[in-house]
């Protein structure tokens, strides 16, 4: 064997002599691809041992050097040839192997003016003064080319750092390397990112000692009772845990999103790149990690977008859209899977964000979901809830072609309705609403959100046609049934909550315009707190927000159970289910549905009320969304100083 490599050595030499010019362009050719591999040198030195079937990998720093140790396959004298040449690489793209170019070693250049090689039956190293001494009629030399036997160069301290790694690891292969860029070592090995490891298809220990820090990096892959891919990456007392997502077609492409717990959450924007099994510096286009077979340049830093990688794209954008079909027909397991899209903004956006969002737009507008035991319905056929509309009552408009998004699903994936949004899903439009109105049992509290939008759609639009047909849609509550503006002569006769709901959210000149076209008298109401009375409370008539007992002082059934510690929305809750005549209270806090509490009443009325913190109870209200307005007449409130 070591016949084998004084022949290379010989030829490599030969080759110097007859082509002087080509050695030193090669020079200059390994110094580019150097710069170009600036802070990748540790990367590169893991893919190779990744690539030689090792599962272990070690660092260990001594007094002006380093040795770096793989458990993998020893050299062959394939690799020694590989090693030493510049694209002789015998791997092929998508096969087991990450590299293929031959031309990552060359990595190290920037790292250490000399590098030994330690593997198997090999001991040999690189170093441009011992070339330059064997060629000193040329002016510029590369320094992983020729390799020189070690039988001469090994001192003690080298040799004690080289057993001392390999004693620790049972490590196969070893690299040493001495005179350092201390700069760039401390760089590549002290910010080493953990996830890097993740698609690696053998590597699952990293130990690093270096200038007195040590980091041991573990990684484990198993499946969970739901048949989920958890990758686990392991650094003393932290834990980074991943849900990752196959291929079935292609299983070299992944999608990792991130886990807190049991809720998916946005990865940081450094961890959120392409990985080509080891990590790009491209943005994934969300807060996640997408891994395939994908070409880069040679440092492996930016995507190129060839044949065989838009194939790797696309499936990638395959998993995730039958990812979100599951989930939007009710699969539970991955809680928080949308907040990773719709966080992803700002200066982290990169080139494929919108590439990312246009693919999954295009691939879910053909899918269709499960929502209920009804039959399965098109995505492209959904309305989005308008923040204008109750959920109840929008649930009950959605037909006839179209359907909502429900509740249930909501109540899952609150995040879903910005996800679709974001991939052009059209929210309900008033005139949508409007033309399904008369075959709906709306609510009191829907028929004034209708009107109020109609009144801000079209108060600058009442053309006779328009009159018309808002002058036939059953809109008003009159008693028990709900009427077209035809059949009512006076507001009157209107139900004093949807009267008191128009006033509230409106401009009384608009309000006045829209009841003369439609050929109503408006009579202009008393103010007062409905929601507050039905509760069996009164508002502080000095306007200042305190809420005392009515009349009657048999309110509560049970002394409510309120704790200083808990959240005002809890402490409301327990509140209004101890009074007398509610059947059940609901938080839905977490839901961004526009109120915080569903509150059933023994009649089977539902009431919703929207939590507001304030620090003394005269504080007024402040930061009111636009739900809070178009609904607050049916708000409770609970005020936690």
């Amino acid at each position: 064997m070591l016949q084998s490599l004084e022949e290379l050595r010989q030829d490599f030499i030969q080759e110097a002599r007859s082509a002087p010019r080509l050695f030193r362009d090669l020079a200059k050719i390994e110094q580019y691809l150097a710069e170009s591999y600036k802070t990748r040198a540790f990367i590169e030195l893991i893919q190779n041992a990744d690539d030689a079937q090792a599962v272990r990998f070690g660092i260990c720093d001594f007094e002006g050097g380093f040795a770096v140790g793989n458990d993998g396959r020893p050299f062959t004298s394939d690799d020694l040839e590989a090693l030493c040449r510049s694209g002789a690489s015998h791997k092929q793209r998508g096969q087991d192997t990450i590299g293929y170019r031959g031309i990552g070693f060359k990595s190290v250049v920037n790292l250490a003016k000399t590098v030994y090689v330690l593997s198997g039956e090999y001991s040999f190293f690189f170093d441009k003064f011992v070339t330059k001494k064997m060629l000193p009629d040329i002016p510029d030399v590369p320094l992983i080319r020729i390799p020189h036997p070690t039988t001469y160069a090994l001192d003690s301290s080298l040799l004690s750092a080289a057993a001392k790694l390999k004693d620790k690891g049972n490590y196969h292969t070893l690299f040493v390397f001495q005179d350092l860029d201390e700069r760039l070592s401390a760089e590549e090995f002290l910010g080493f990112d953990k996830t890097c490891l993740m698609f690696l298809n053998n590597l699952r220990s990293v130990d690093i000692a270096f200038r007195g820090r040590e980091r041991r990096i573990t990684v484990q892959s198993k499946w969970d009772k739901n048949e989920q891919n958890i990758i686990t990456i392991m650094e003393e007392d932290t834990l980074d845990t991943w849900d990752v997502l196959h291929s079935k077609r292609d299983p070299k492409v992944m999608v990792a999103l991130k886990k807190v717990r049991d809720n998916i959450v946005p990865a940081p924007p450094e961890e959120s790149v392409f990985h080509s099994f080891l990590p790009t510096i491209e943005f994934a286009g969300a807060y996640l990690k997408i891994n395939g077979d994908y070409s880069t340049d040679p440092s492996r830093k930016t995507l190129d977008l060839d044949e065989r990688s838009q194939q790797a794209f696309d499936e990638a954008v395959a998993i995730i859209s039958e990812t979100v079909v599951s989930l939007l027909s009710r699969d539970t397991t991955k809680r928080g899977f949308f907040s990773p899209f719709i966080n992803a903004k700002g200066q982290s956006e990169g080139r494929f964000r919108s590439q990312l969002q246009k693919s999954l737009a295009d691939a879910l507008q053909s899918r269709s979901v499960s929502m209920s035991k009804s039959e399965a319905i098109k995505i492209s056929s959904l309305r989005l809830r308008p923040d204008w509309l109750n959920f109840e009552d929008y649930e009950k408009l959605c037909h006839a072609g179209i359907s909502p998004l429900s509740k249930a699903v909501v109540l899952l994936y609150p995040e879903a309705m910005t996800f679709l949004d974001q991939m052009g899903i059209q929210t309900l439009l008033i005139q949508e609403a409007l033309a399904r109105l008369n075959g709906c049992d709306v609510s009191t509290l829907g028929c004034a959100q209708l009107f109020s939008k109609c009144v801000k759609q079209y108060r600058f639009d009442l053309s006779p046609q328009k009159i018309d047909e808002l002058r036939a849609i059953r809109i008003f509550p009159v008693g028990d049934v709900i009427v077209a503006a035809k059949d009512v002569i006076s507001s009157s006769e209107l139900k004093k909550d949807f009267i008191q709901q128009l006033f509230d959210n409106n401009e009384v000149a608009d309000l006045r315009l829209f009841f003369s076209k439609l050929g109503i008298d408006l009579v202009e109401p008393v103010s007062g707190s409905s929601v507050l009375s039905q509760l069996g409370l009164e508002a502080d008539p000095q306007g200042e927000g305190k809420c005392t007992l009515g009349q009657s002082h048999t309110v509560f059934t049970a002394t409510p159970n309120l704790k200083q510690w808990r959240s005002a929305e809890k402490n409301a809750e327990a509140f209004i289910r101890s009074m007398k005549g509610v059947s059940d209270v609901v938080d839905v806090s977490k839901a961004n549905l526009g109120y915080d509490l569903e509150v059933r009443l023994d009649d089977s009325r539902t009431i919703y009320i929207e939590i507001k913190s304030v620090s003394f109870f005269s504080e007024p209200f402040t930061r009111l969304s636009r739900n809070d307005l178009d609904a607050k007449k049916y708000f409770g409130y609970y005020r936690r100083p």
